[in-house]
């Protein structure tokens, strides 16, 4: 087996035994976290994360959100419509445009994605204590090596693409 296929064996197995492991270290995942399926979730962070990235957090153009997780706008829009239905998003309109549509986070669903992370977090944090510091540091360079060549490679990706 080749090296590639094996990490890739590891790293899906690894996230699957991971969700697993949450439920069972945090007694049983609260009913909002078990109802948001990974693709929901991907739009919850991407939101998230781009709102983070405008002033005074406006919201979101769909097109913006749709290239961010690589994604079609009408993809993403099916996405964004069953999030807006759990009041997890909100859509509102662009104030310079009446036409577009912006997106942000509702008050319940920043909630929800503060409470998603700390469960996570707090299921890694109790896996971490177990691995010795120096293992832990050097798998910390090696993440952050990968997702930098990841980076690189939808960067290229994207500017062959225009």
């Amino acid at each position: 087996m080749s090296r590639g296929k094996k990490i890739c064996q590891l790293l899906f197995g690894t996230v699957d035994e991971f969700r697993e492991c949450s439920a069972i270290f945090n007694e049983c995942p609260p009913a909002e976290v078990a109802k948001v399926t990974l693709g929901q979730l991907r739009v919850l962070k991407a939101v998230y994360s781009l709102s983070m990235d405008t002033k005074d957090h406006p919201g979101i153009m769909l097109k913006h959100l749709a290239a961010k997780i690589n994604l079609t706008a009408g993809a993403a829009s099916i996405i964004v419509d069953s999030l807006v239905k759990m009041k997890l998003l909100d859509r509102l309109p662009d104030e310079n445009d009446r036409r577009a549509v912006k997106i942000r986070l509702s008050r319940l669903g920043a909630e929800h994605f503060e409470r998603h992370f700390n469960y996570f977090s707090s299921t890694m944090e109790e896996i971490i204590s177990r691995i010795p510091e120096e293992e832990l540091s050097a798998f910390e360079k090696v993440l952050a090596k990968m997702q930098h060549g990841i980076s690189s490679i939808l960067e290229s990706g994207r500017k062959s693409a225009k």
